[in-house]
């Protein structure tokens, strides 16, 4: 900053000094504004719900865990009508256990389950496809 040697020099500082005050107070309000339309809650749930829509990586981990329950309650049901048909609350923890572990396995090792899917289902068109060539069958 430069020194201040006359009156007239004083003055332009403060008049400097003001405008600047002046240009940081206006920022400042302008910055309170946009975080208070920011932080009202219905534009955070737009904003969570903007994301979520466009997050490729979390629509594709949802669906592997809504996949995950799907195949641990469908174990849960066959063990629990085929293996378990005692209702005893040692059946009942039995079943409620393995539901969980088959549960995290197929939402850790989606990929392989995949994979074995979609081999049985090659297989099966390749099959349908052959039948369909072959005349006379």
């Amino acid at each position: 900053m430069e020194s201040i040697q006359t009156k007239q020099d004083l003055q332009s500082a403060i008049l400097h000094l003001e405008q600047r005050q002046l240009l940081e107070k206006n920022a400042m309000q302008k910055y309170y504004q946009e975080s208070y339309e920011y932080m009202r809650p219905v534009n955070l749930l737009k904003t969570a719900i903007n994301e979520i829509t466009h997050a490729d990586e979390l629509k594709k981990d949802m669906l592997k865990a809504a996949v995950a329950l799907a195949i641990g309650f469908l174990a849960r049901k066959i063990i629990e009508t085929y293996v378990v048909k005692s209702r005893t609350p040692v059946a009942v923890a039995i079943e409620t256990i393995l539901q969980i572990v088959i549960s995290g396995w197929v939402a850790k090792n989606g990929n392989i389950l995949k994979d074995i899917a979609l081999y049985f289902f090659k297989t099966i068109l390749q099959r349908k496809q052959q039948l369909l060539l072959t005349p006379g069958k």
